[in-house]
């Protein structure tokens, strides 16, 4: 059974041969898995057969990004989102989320018509390629694009979101809606 069997026989709620697996391990993980054997020329997706192939598309503001701080232990950047966090080298984490350009209702107002379709938001040729390496290979193909929660935490803060969600829900909705309309609109 392939992978893209496998995968669809699951989501048919059909037995498939054994359960589909997938994993994305974070850098510091793998450099730490080929210190302790896994060979320099098989990937974690050959070596444990993970069972999706992905690609990830731009559904953020599109806001330039720029590194604002490059130090030894870390770095500093500004994202599409306009969001700027801290994201330390030679280790992994969740990125500490330190400022926002998001802040209120009427810059997500303002912001809000940076979140169309354009084509600019998805390698085209690059999806095409490894869109078509992975089924022949018999992968399961999927796009990701992080909506939800966590896209909109990242865009305006923790603490802000969940304020929002008892003084402002239609807020947040908006910022959810908005984002998973883009998504669609790709896909």
């Amino acid at each position: 059974m392939t992978s893209r069997e496998r995968v669809l026989r699951a989501i048919a709620h059909q037995e498939p041969d054994r359960v589909p697996i997938h994993d994305s391990p974070w850098g510091t993980t793998v450099e730490r898995w080929r210190r302790e054997g896994l060979p320099a020329d098989t990937s974690p997706h050959e070596h444990f057969g993970f069972e999706f192939w992905g690609a990830w598309i731009d559904n953020s503001l599109q806001l330039p990004t720029e590194t604002l701080e490059d130090t030894e232990a870390y770095t500093v950047t500004k994202t599409g989102d306009g969001n700027v966090w801290r994201n330390w080298k030679g280790k992994t984490s969740t990125p500490e989320l330190i400022d926002f350009t998001i802040t209120t209702r009427a810059l997500w107002e303002e912001h809000k018509p940076r979140m169309a379709m354009n084509e600019s938001r998805v390698a085209w040729d690059a999806v095409r390629d490894g869109n078509r390496a992975a089924r022949e290979a018999g992968q399961f193909c999927h796009f990701s694009c992080g909506p939800g929660f966590t896209k909109v935490c990242n865009m305006v803060g923790p603490d802000r979101l969940m304020m929002a969600m008892v003084e402002d829900p239609d807020w947040v909705r908006d910022m959810a809606l908005t984002d998973a309309q883009l998504c669609v609109q790709i896909a």
